[in-house]
């Protein structure tokens, strides 16, 4: 396969992740208004863009790596390449503002080695379970 068309792949493959995630976090506002006490969270446009740029990126580096998904070992280390992304974007853009300190790589780092390997292990499995054999982790909806 041509690197453009795992590069493209990929970015529809984060787009779709972005949407997901954007729907979420309308409902979670929605809800979250419900609630009368006063809050300072970030504005929800604010995690609309997060979603997209970390979907945006973190796809585009998961078409970097497709090769890679075609084994076990290779997904999960693109899992946690994709989760290490998508955090660190996370961090930076709501809890580091101050500037970034060795803890907060190894908090990224930390989180993605757990997270990046159950994630993929568990789509992993849910795949074999229903026969997808091929070498390309589905996107949602087809």
């Amino acid at each position: 396969m041509s690197l453009i068309k795992n590069l493209k792949w990929g970015f529809g493959w984060g787009l779709t992740m972005a949407v997901g995630f954007t729907v979420i976090g309308v409902v979670a506002a929605i809800v979250g208004s419900l609630d009368p006490a006063a809050r300072n969270d970030p504005s929800l446009a604010s995690f609309v863009a997060f979603y997209f740029l970390a979907g945006a990126v973190g796809g585009l580096l998961f078409g970097l790596l497709r090769p890679l998904t075609r084994y076990k070992a290779g997904a999960m280390l693109v899992g946690t390449a994709v989760a290490a992304v998508s955090v660190a974007l996370l961090a930076r853009m709501f809890v580091v503002t101050d500037g970034w300190t060795l803890f907060d790589t190894i908090a990224v780092a930390l989180y993605s080695l757990v997270t990046g390997p159950v994630a993929t292990l568990m789509l992993w499995k849910v795949r074999a379970r229903r026969g997808n054999v091929s070498s390309d982790p589905p996107i949602f909806g087809q």
